[in-house]
């Protein structure tokens, strides 16, 4: 049989071996075995991750409710305080105290501060309350 003849007869078995893959079942265990092993070593590389960056969070949140609680004992001790100082700086604690508890809890505790706050009149696209209109001469008020 001529080079050329061969050629295609081998591309035909290499080609007709690719569609129909004879996979020895030890290997194919081997195999799926491994692909186990790594899908847990990227879930467990995952998992530190995450934990890792959860400690970053929980150290930041730490550091944040510290730095109001010096700044609120600050405030407290000097001699000259000005309107409104004990004020906020109670109030950056409890934001940031309440940021700390959602975080560990994973719920915000009852006494944090809403983000809601209550919408302005001047603000508000509902028409303001009109003055009552004095009755009629001739027509009497119900």
């Amino acid at each position: 049989m001529p080079k050329r003849k061969r050629r295609d007869l081998r591309a035909a078995a290499a080609a007709a071996a690719a569609e129909h893959p004879v996979v020895d079942p030890q290997i194919a265990l081997f195999a799926r075995r491994h692909q186990a092993e790594r899908q847990q070593a990227k879930d467990a590389k995952r998992a530190r991750a995450e934990a890792r960056l959860r400690e970053q969070e929980h150290a930041r949140l730490t550091t944040a409710k510290d730095g109001a609680a010096a700044k609120l004992k600050a405030v407290r001790r000097k001699e000259r305080i000005g309107p409104g100082e004990v004020e906020v700086a109670e109030a950056a604690y409890r934001v940031a105290l309440g940021e700390l508890v959602a975080f560990e809890t994973g719920a915000p505790p009852t006494w944090a501060a809403t983000e809601e706050a209550e919408p302005d009149p001047e603000e508000s696209s509902e028409p303001a309350e009109r003055e009552p209109e004095e009755p009629e001469p001739g027509r009497e008020a119900d």
